[in-house]
């Protein structure tokens, strides 16, 4: 009675199992079974449900039809059309997001960007693996940046080179122009993130 009593027990685990992961319908009509970790304005970040220990995935949102989640849900997707459609506060918002979500310190992937915005400055920190914010923090004026560089492509990597004005005593006017390296985990958010950059900083009048 007890192995039966187990048994039954195994077999509605399984069954539990089997419907407990998200699946990713593609456009070309392929289906993959997986866990999703993150969603941002234009990339799908997973983990192959059969590897859950494994490396993260990511996908273009272009190339996905749906997303079918374990509780039933379906979601769709809006490809982002175009920066100029977005206001002030939304570019604010999609930049902040892209680099919580993508970008590192440029020398390794230990330490991240957490980023928010104080008025029209943008104030980057670091985060190690632990959670631990760095005491260094800068604000960076985007109404002054001198020159944006073109996205420079590694295999697994991207960076943007962005020359700007930057202080960390900005009340006191202890402004200094400095180049900001931020390393992208892949090349499409590290695009995304340029393009808005450039658009919120001809909307914004040059400072002082």
């Amino acid at each position: 009675m007890k192995t039966f009593n187990l048994f039954i027990c195994l077999f509605m685990f399984s069954q539990i199992m089997v419907y407990s992961q998200d699946k990713i319908i593609k456009k070309d009509g392929e289906t993959v079974e997986v866990k999703i970790e993150l969603i941002d304005q234009i990339t799908i970040k997973y983990k192959n449900f059969n590897n859950l220990s494994g490396p993260d995935y990511i996908i273009d949102k272009s190339e996905v039809q749906r997303i079918e989640y374990e509780n039933g849900s379906t979601e769709t997707f809006e490809i982002f059309s175009g920066v100029k459609k977005l206001s002030k506060a939304e570019l604010k918002d999609s930049i902040v997001k892209l680099i919580n979500a993508h970008a590192f310190y440029r020398r390794s992937y230990t330490h991240r960007y957490i980023a928010n915005f104080e008025e029209d400055f943008l104030r980057l920190r670091l985060q190690d693996k632990k959670g631990n914010l760095s005491f260094r923090t800068i604000l960076y004026d985007l109404s002054n940046v001198y020159e944006f560089h073109d996205i420079s492509k590694r295999i697994d990597k991207a960076y943007l080179n962005i020359f700007l004005r930057t202080s960390k005593d900005p009340k006191n006017k202890k402004w200094k122009g400095e180049k900001l390296v931020i390393r992208m985990d892949n090349s499409k958010a590290a695009e995304a993130l340029l393009e808005f950059l450039k658009e919120y900083n001809s909307i914004l009048p040059i400072s002082p």
